[in-house]
């Protein structure tokens, strides 16, 4: 068996454990689960993105869940307090952050992957012009009813 077949039988079999749900009882989801999965996880990317120019911190600790894991642009690993740390911590100032390209795959009523580009724009502390784009990917989970994000990636473009 090739590995990459091994390797997709092995995610099929695991990934419903992790997150919570069994194959037999993961029903397919409908069209309007999904366009409603899709609606709220894009509101809430459109709220973390905002915390760029806004530095409302504290949205992160609402969107980000309490085992959320980033691997960052230059390949560090993060925790949640981490991940809002460096938020808080960054020096310059933003104008405004855009997703494009947001592309929501609702894999089953209660997990979810999203793929995005994000175009960030603003000012170091001297005063130079700071342009900035994230490929990113967040797998979120809906636990006790709230939809968290569990862990993202991000790659820097410019």
């Amino acid at each position: 068996m090739p590995r990459s077949t091994r390797l997709l039988a092995v995610l099929a079999t695991f990934l419903p454990v992790l997150i919570g749900a069994t194959p037999a009882a993961e029903q397919p989801v409908s069209d309007a689960d999904r366009r409603e999965i899709t609606s709220t996880l894009t509101a809430l990317e459109q709220k973390w993105t905002r915390v760029w120019a806004t530095k409302d911190v504290s949205v992160l600790g609402a969107l980000l869940a309490a085992d959320f894991v980033a691997t960052t642009a230059n390949g560090e690993f993060r925790t949640k307090q981490q991940h809002i740390a460096a938020y808080a911590e960054d020096v310059r100032t933003f104008s405004g952050s855009v997703n494009t390209e947001v592309s929501v795959h609702v894999l089953t009523t209660r997990a979810a992957v999203i793929t995005g580009l994000d175009t960030v724009r603003g000012r170091t502390p001297e005063g130079a012009a700071v342009v900035e784009q994230y490929r990113w990917t967040d797998t979120w989970l809906l636990r006790n009813g709230l939809w968290q994000c569990v862990a993202t990636h991000e790659t820097r473009l410019k």
